[in-house]
């Protein structure tokens, strides 16, 4: 679906983050250097693929180039404990893990093959860059988010391709075609909430825009939703 937008406005701006931005064809390239990379590292259907980074320009080529290879995401926040990165890790047993240099201090000694993106660039670039083939159906995996482990050891939640699709064309489905013309994404993407920002917008030919900082910082917030025109933002009731 997003390689579709793609061959309908290769120019249109995807993705923004403070001064960087990437067009439609960009990312998709980009992205579909990391799904070929990945592919050499195993990755396919039902395999899961871990990715802890700020958020990013990164973070969406990262994100994506896990779901073209074919495989399913495992978000970890760069800001949890070691501890618990260190349980996700070994508990969703992900062969590969994508982050970033500024990340790597942060992560607990693990058996699984690190990549930084930001490292790797120049490498990922001599990748092929047309889209991938990557056998994945509709009863595939497409991410698993863990719980926060309030009532326990957290748990790693499965969520199928075809979940994703039916939550995010209805909502596509639900809204006026220009709502996700510039959609807000300030949420932390190991939440369910944060798909919804993410994806909605690049499947409706519209553009992700990043926000770095905090949701409290009311006023650098504010300020932030006036210079990028947002016109969608999916949050809680509370930040509302």
């Amino acid at each position: 679906l997003f390689e579709e937008q793609v061959s309908i406005s290769p120019a249109a701006i995807a993705v923004v983050f403070e001064e960087q931005q990437l067009t439609y064809r960009e990312l998709n390239n980009q992205a579909n250097q990391l799904a070929h990379y990945l592919q050499t590292l195993g990755v396919k259907p039902e395999v899961l693929v871990g990715i802890c980074v700020e958020r990013s320009i990164e973070m969406v080529i990262g994100l994506l180039g896990i779901l073209k290879a074919g495989g399913a995401y495992v978000p970890l926040d760069p800001a949890y404990p070691a501890v618990r990165l260190a349980f996700m890790l070994e508990d969703a047993q992900v062969p590969v893990l994508l982050t970033q240099s500024s990340n790597q201090e942060k992560l607990p000694e693990t058996q699984t093959q690190v990549v930084c993106l930001d490292v790797e660039a120049e490498t990922l670039s001599q990748y092929r860059s047309e889209n991938v083939v990557s056998g994945v159906g509709s009863e595939n995996l497409a991410y698993v988010i863990y719980t926060s482990g309030s009532t326990g050891k957290p748990k790693g939640v499965m969520i199928e391709q075809r979940s994703v699709i039916n939550h995010l064309a209805g909502l596509i489905f639900a809204m006026d075609e220009n709502v996700f013309a510039r959609s807000d994404f300030a949420t932390n993407y190991c939440f369910d909430l944060s798909v919804a920002s993410n994806v909605c917008p690049l499947l409706a030919g519209g553009s992700v825009c990043i926000y770095r900082g905090q949701i409290i910082d009311t006023v650098r917030y504010n300020q932030h939703l006036k210079d990028h025109q947002i016109s969608f933002i999916k949050t809680t009731p509370s930040i509302a």
